[in-house]
């Protein structure tokens, strides 16, 4: 899981155009915008291969789950929740 969540934090920097992560310039801002994508879906691969060995199905449930939460928080800390709110709801 923390790989997954290092890389939702590089890519959270790269949409949020962040220049610092906990107090220290951000990865974005340190070596480009595609590195830092590159990185965290290099982590997400990684973390989904690792969960594939554990062997258990359920894994995936867990992570689905914890996925969806996380978005969820995302999609409705969003400066722009409103708006996307609003779309959502005329789709």
């Amino acid at each position: 899981m923390e790989f997954i969540h290092t890389a939702t934090l590089l890519h959270d920097d790269v949409i949020d155009q962040a220049l610092i992560r906990r107090g220290k310039t951000s990865a974005n801002k340190i070596f480009g915008n595609s590195v830092s994508i590159l990185v965290g879906d290099f982590l997400c691969f990684k973390a989904f291969t690792l969960m594939t060995t554990i062997g258990n199905i359920d894994i995936f449930d867990l992570f689905l789950i914890w996925a969806m939460l996380c978005r969820r928080a995302k999609y409705f800390s969003s400066p722009n929740a409103e708006t996307l709110i609003s779309l959502k709801m005329n789709i």
